[in-house]
């Protein structure tokens, strides 16, 4: 596990070389929900590696240095855990749009929330660059369906 340069609460591990996407980042406040994200997207075969932050506010001023670094790439998805302190979901989701778009074109986020909230659900998927909404717990299944979507299995 590395720290990225100037991101203290960002922190990259590979995770499997034959994954299917370069890299994922999981945004989640909870250290026990990261290290599930992790398990799951190991067992999927998802990703090669996984970024996790426990704090949305600094993940978008990560990005917004994209293009200043050669060496990183945006990750495929970002797994965007809904309730959160300082920046929650919602807040992250308004911040990532105005984002340039190419960094928006480039990766996919994908809300999950121990809330069954409706209304939470229908605000969330307005949003453009989010492709689904899933309810924790976590399944394996949730991750395998994903890839059969782009026809990655």
């Amino acid at each position: 596990m590395t720290t990225l340069t100037g991101f203290s609460n960002i922190t990259t591990r590979e995770i499997n070389p034959t994954g299917a996407y370069n890299s994922v980042l999981v945004i989640d406040d909870n250290a026990a929900d990261r290290l599930i994200f992790r398990q799951m997207i190991q067992q999927s075969n998802f990703a090669k590696k996984i970024l996790e932050a426990d704090s949305a506010k600094s993940v978008i001023d990560w990005l917004m240095t994209f293009g200043k670094k050669p060496d990183e790439t945006v990750p495929g998805f970002i797994f965007l855990d809904l309730m959160m302190p300082e920046m929650s979901g919602f807040e992250f989701l308004d911040a990532f749009a105005r984002l340039p778009s190419a960094i928006k074109i480039r990766c996919r986020i994908i809300v999950f929330s121990a809330s069954p909230d409706v209304l939470n659900r229908k605000k969330v998927l307005q949003h453009k660059t989010v492709y689904d909404y899933f309810s924790k717990p976590l399944k394996v299944e949730y991750f395998i369906q994903i890839l059969r979507d782009f026809k990655l299995v």
